[in-house]
C-alpha cells in the first residue's frame, strides 16, 4: 500500500529537502514570512522533520517534541495561514518528486492536525 511507504520514500535527505523546499516557500511568501522573522530556522526545520517522520510512520518512529498544540500555543494562526502553509507542502512534496497520490497522503495527515495548529 503507498501509504505505508510515504516514509520510506522521505527517509535519508528526501525529507530534509521537502522541509527546506517548503520553508523556501513560507520565507518566500508575504502573506506568511513574518511569522519566522527572529526564529531559529534550523531548529524549527529540524523540529519539522522530527514531527513529520513520526506522523508519517504513524507513531512508530520516536518523537519527543512537543504536541502541535503545545507548540503553536498562543501563535493566533488562522485558518487563512493554515490555507496557505498546506498549499506550500503541497507543492513541496511535488517539486520534490512525491506523486500526487502520496502529496495528497502528507495533505491529510496535516489535515489532521490542523485543529491542534490552530487551537481549536
Amino acid at each position: 500500500m503507498e501509504e505505508d511507504n510515504v516514509l520510506d520514500k522521505l527517509r535519508g535527505e528526501g525529507l530534509s529537502k521537502l522541509v527546506e523546499a517548503y520553508f523556501k516557500r513560507m520565507l518566500e511568501d508575504p502573506r506568511v514570512k513574518n511569522r519566522y522573522l527572529n526564529k531559529d530556522l534550523e531548529d524549527l526545520k529540524t523540529k519539522y522533520e522530527n514531527y513529520l517522520e513520526n506522523l508519517l510512520s504513524k507513531g512508530t518512529e520516536e518523537y519527543s517534541g512537543r504536541s502541535m498544540q503545545e507548540a503553536h500555543s498562543g501563535l493566533g494562526l488562522t485558518q487563512h495561514e493554515m490555507d496557505v502553509a498546506i498549499t506550500h507542502w503541497e507543492d513541496a512534496a511535488l517539486e520534490c518528486g512525491l506523486t500526487a497520490s502520496t502529496t495528497q497522503i502528507i495533505t491529510t495527515y496535516l489535515t489532521s492536525v490542523r485543529s491542534e495548529i490552530e487551537g481549536k
